[in-house]
């Protein structure tokens, strides 16, 4: 059934509901095209309904539409003739208003979501923030696209300094101070200017930039003023008077000179220090005391000749120096370790060292120890060991010398190879003691240690002379020369000429020039009666220079035992032992630079056995051999006793091993040594030093 335009006007007149959803009250008077309607707020909280999709037809009585006068003031909603007055952007609602109009109306939490600041809205009726960001310095702005721009605005930081920089940051304004000004007391100060008040005060940035700074202590700040902390002092005036104290200028008026001195009230006031002594200097130029003539002082106290280290006898100089030992112990004892086989070598650089075998329970081996020391008889350092260690391998010490080009070199031999030749290991090292590169092989010598010598050549290199078998039947001499660089050998060749008998305990010194000589004994007869000693020179290339020559002009019985040294004027001395004698004597001849004899074979000592030779830097030479104690001579250059027979050891009796001698920078001498102590159940290794007149030493 048609329904009549009114009744179809009716039918679509909307509902329209308060905000809070229900039904408006009745508007009268309200209608659009005709229709009354009701006035009302929308659902959706907006002011009035959403309109968008209304469309009040024309009645049938008025056949015209004019859509564009129907829409007159609307935004949205219908124009009466079936279509609408325009449609609202995104967020927005078309709402009636309360006069009856359809408006577009925002929804601010919608159009505002993306923006930080500003107003949004077809009517601008949403207000989206403002600007701020707490700083004071920075101008605040919104952007048209609703984005904050903080500007910084340096002016707004002005603070009227010329020396400093005004700077608007995140913080707020900020004053960085030229590096070259401070900025004291709100003014700006150029670097170095002195402060007005206290000439011991400067600007110095580097120091402070807010303040006065100290200027260096000692500074002139006046007339006989210097500045000390800060202040200007005058050490004349604080030291009016004084003799010592502080001066207040960071220094001293003066000083007390002797030992007893206390500064008092800036005067030296001296306290003899005799407290428990009998004797000695009291500090304050004075004595505590006066002993009886035959009395030494020692530590203050009256003590009789010997009484540290009395030996039992009257002798003087026989190991205690002024009632002090002189010797001294080398090795670190231990019942377990056992030293032996003490080796010593002076070092170019000043100073010596001592070598020995050692035993090492731990590593159930034995190996080689060294310990340096300085010319004065000072440790240098603790001993250290020289070769490698290995479970269950011994080594054992044959040489240590003193290398020209500095530094020394120690050589043993291992239980590696049993029986037969062994290798001869060598380690370098420097004159601290620092080990110089991995041992290296020098060459193969006999397995005993008698028959195995060892030289540094004055040209460089080494001089390696050993006895073996091999040479008609007999034991020969032979040498080795070895380069100074990496000990590579050079040369080998045959040192006797005489095939006939044993030649053993071969003895080699470098001569002056960079030549040797080798001295041997030779046994079977060749000196025409039983054994005798033979030498021979050689050039620094090993060429001989001329034949053998036998030393020993008393040919009776044997002698052997060959020692040499190559003494500071060139001459060549050469020692050994006549086993015919009943004493068994230590004799001597001397042969000059031109390998001539100087004369015939003199008696140097009454026993023998046990020695040790070593050239003196003054001249002559010093002797060692064993008795009970060791003994020590010394000779002059033409072989003429200096002094007397000098006892080595003091304190110890059961010696096993003579002394070794190598002479020192200062012209005398260090002797080392084995000792047994009385219970047999530990060894030591001891030393001492003599001057060139064979007196003992302090150490």
């Amino acid at each position: 059934m048609d329904s009549s335009p009114q009744e179809d006007a009716e039918s679509v007149t909307p509902e329209i509901r308060s905000a809070d959803g229900d039904a408006a009250p009745e508007t009268e008077g309200l209608c659009i095209d005709g229709v009354e309607a009701e006035s009302a707020v929308s659902g959706d909280g907006g002011p009035g309904s959403d309109l968008s999709d209304l469309d009040v037809p024309t009645s049938d009585a008025d056949a015209t539409c004019d859509p564009a006068a129907a829409c007159v003031g609307k935004e949205c909603g219908g124009d009466g003739c079936g279509g609408t007055c325009g449609d609202c952007p995104p967020g927005h609602a078309c709402q009636l208003q309360v006069d009856g109009t359809p408006l577009c109306v925002a929804n601010c939490a919608v159009v505002c979501a993306a923006l930080a600041c500003g107003t949004a809205g077809m009517h601008d009726e949403c207000d989206c923030g403002w600007c701020d960001d707490d700083v004071a310095c920075t101008d605040d702005a919104c952007t048209p696209d609703g984005v904050c721009v903080f500007t910084p605005d340096p002016m707004k930081c002005a603070d009227s300094l010329s020396c400093t920089e005004d700077a608007c940051s995140d913080g707020g304004c900020m004053h960085p101070i030229s590096p070259f000004h401070c900025v004291i007391e709100g003014w700006c100060v150029p670097w170095g200017t002195v402060d007005p008040f206290q000439p011991c005060r400067s600007c110095q940035p580097q120091a402070s930039q807010s303040e006065w700074s100290n200027v260096q202590d000692g500074a002139a700040c006046g007339a006989g003023k210097v500045c000390w902390q800060g202040s200007c002092c005058s050490k004349s005036m604080n030291c009016a008077g004084a003799v010592c104290g502080d001066d207040g200028c960071g220094g001293l008026c003066g000083f007390c000179p002797l030992p007893g001195d206390v500064c008092q009230g800036n005067a030296c006031v001296c306290y003899p220090d005799c407290a428990g002594k009998l004797c000695g200097y009291d500090g304050c130029l004075g004595a505590c005391g006066t002993c009886c003539p035959s009395q030494d002082c020692l530590a203050g106290m009256c003590v009789w000749p010997s009484a540290e280290c009395d030996d039992g006898n009257c002798v003087d100089w026989d190991g205690c120096t002024w009632g002090t030992i002189s010797e001294f112990r080398v090795d670190l004892g231990g019942a377990s370790s056992n030293p032996w086989n003490p080796q010593v070598a002076r070092l170019p650089e000043g100073g010596f060292v001592v070598a020995w075998t050692v035993g090492v329970p731990e590593a159930e081996a034995s190996g080689v120890m060294a310990r340096l020391y300085l010319g004065s008889g000072e440790e240098d350092g603790e001993p250290f060991m020289l070769n490698p260690l290995a479970p269950g391998i011994d080594s054992w010490l044959r040489h240590v010398v003193s290398l020209p080009s500095g530094g020394g070199l120690a050589t043993w031999n291992t239980s590696i190879e049993y029986g037969g030749p062994k290798l001869l290991f060598g380690q370098r090292l420097s004159a601290d003691g620092t080990k110089l590169g991995e041992p290296v092989v020098l060459g193969q010598v006999p397995a005993g240690g008698g028959d195995c010598a060892l030289a540094a050549s004055s040209a460089g290199g080494l001089v390696l002379v050993w006895s073996r078998s091999g040479f008609g039947g007999f034991d020969g001499i032979e040498a080795s020369l070895l380069d100074a660089a990496a000990f590579d050998l050079v040369l080998s060749f045959q040192v006797h000429q005489h095939y006939s008998g044993d030649k053993v305990s071969p003895q080699v010194a470098s001569t002056k020039g960079g030549g040797f000589i080798v001295v041997w004994n030779s046994e079977g007869g060749q000196d025409g009666s039983k054994d005798g000693i033979f030498a021979r020179f050689f050039s620094a290339t090993g060429l001989p220079e001329g034949d053998e020559f036998q030393v020993n002009l008393k040919t009776e019985g044997a002698q052997g035992a060959p020692r040499v040294a190559v003494l500071s004027d060139g001459s060549v001395v050469v020692v050994f032992t006549d086993f015919a004698m009943s004493d068994q004597p230590a004799m001597g001849r001397l042969y000059g630079p031109d390998h001539l004899a100087l004369g015939g074979e003199v008696k140097l000592a009454k026993y023998g056995h046990g020695k040790s030779l070593a050239a003196l830097d003054g001249g002559g030479f010093a002797l060692a051999f064993c008795s009970s104690p060791p003994k020590v001579l010394i000779f002059d250059g033409a072989v003429g006793q200096v002094g007397e027979v000098v006892e080595v050891a003091v304190m110890e009796t059961d010696i096993w091993e003579g002394a070794r001698l190598v002479g020192l920078d200062s012209g005398g001498v260090v002797a080392v040594w084995r000792v047994v102590f009385s219970e047999g159940q530990a060894s030591g290794i001891f030393a001492q030093r003599f001057d060139a007149q064979g007196m003992k030493l302090v150490h």
